[in-house]
């Protein structure tokens, strides 16, 4: 996958100079290390950008998806009979935690909960039982 306006010397690019943002979506689903120096060219504060250079970096996401596994562990630890899954969806970057019950079911992103929690897995499983008491949450 060649990323345009990537040519030495040039300042850093943000999402859209030169490069369409579909181009770092692409790069975001995509997950692929071999995309980092490339990417790396453009201007890391861009949530594009920066959603792309995480996604390529194997520290990252193993980073990610540590959080994830601990949040898991955490809500079956807390709820031996919760119906949660971490979920993924074709064509779309990131995890996703769902948890079902009664024949409805609640998804949340699982970098969100994780920037919500100030990466604590102990702290997003709280705030998970908390969204979940609202009114019109999956009971």
């Amino acid at each position: 996958m060649a990323v345009p306006g990537t040519g030495r010397g040039q300042r850093p690019g943000r999402a859209g100079d030169g490069a369409h943002v579909l181009v770092f979506q692409s790069a975001a689903i995509l997950g692929a290390p071999e995309l980092l120096p490339l990417l790396r060219n453009y201007e890391p504060g861009d949530p594009y950008i920066r959603d792309a250079l995480d996604a390529c970096d194997p520290a990252a996401r193993t980073h990610r998806d540590q959080f994830a596994w601990a949040l898991l562990t955490v809500l079956h630890d807390r709820s031996p009979g919760i119906d949660a899954a971490l979920t993924a969806r074709r064509h779309e970057a990131g995890t996703g935690l769902t948890v079902a019950a009664e024949g409805r079911s609640r998804t949340w992103h699982v970098d969100t909960l994780s920037a919500r929690a100030n990466g604590d897995p102990g702290r997003a499983a709280a705030l998970v039982a908390a969204d979940l008491r609202e009114p019109g949450a999956v009971p």
